[in-house]
């Protein structure tokens, strides 16, 4: 939801986002893990009108955005102890996917008013999320300039994933660049 939450402020205050890093973007959860009932997600805010549902989770399956199967080992057992803080919970509730559904229409929606330069990483094989939600942001944000970069040995958790020291260094070189361009002075205005 980072990304989604991130793409949306760039949107709406363009005059004050120098960049934006859209790491693993879930518009849709479509990725090859997913169980083929979460495609009826569109239901769900029938369900919520109707209080069906209050207190049912979306139960997250392995491989659990984890390539490494060492990682994810640590993972799920930091999952299952109950510390959330540690490594998250091992579900989602309906109601909170409603809002995300809501908040990727949304900035789906408006990727063409995003002006600042835009880094999108996102698995090649994500787990939770498929590419083409990466190509999304790509096509959408027609007055941004897209830098986008597909890995191919990890899954949907790209920062902690075998790829994460390839994430670090693109990131660090795109806001060094986006930087460094911010810090440049404004072309001086000539009156006639």
């Amino acid at each position: 939801m980072g990304a989604l939450l991130s793409l949306a402020i760039a949107e709406k205050r363009t005059d004050k986002v120098a960049g934006v890093c859209a790491l693993s973007t879930t518009f849709r959860y479509d990725g090859w893990s997913i169980p083929g009932y979460t495609r009826l997600a569109f239901l769900l805010p029938l369900f919520r009108s109707l209080g069906i549902g209050r207190k049912s989770v979306f139960m997250e399956a392995p491989p659990y955005g984890i390539k490494d199967e060492a990682l994810r080992a640590r993972i799920v057992e930091q999952m299952h102890s109950g510390d959330s803080a540690a490594a998250g919970l091992p579900g989602n509730p309906w109601w909170s996917i409603i809002e995300l559904r809501r908040l990727s229409a949304h900035v789906q929606s408006h990727l063409n008013k995003l002006c600042a330069p835009c880094l999108v990483i996102h698995a090649s094989h994500d787990d939770i999320s498929s590419v083409s939600n990466a190509h999304d942001i790509a096509r959408g944000a027609v007055n941004a300039q897209v830098e986008l970069v597909l890995l191919d040995n990890c899954y949907h958790m790209i920062t902690i994933d075998r790829e994460r020291r390839t994430v670090i260094a693109r990131v660090n070189e795109f806001l060094a660049r986006v930087c460094a361009a911010r810090s440049q002075p404004e072309p001086a205005q000539h009156e006639r």
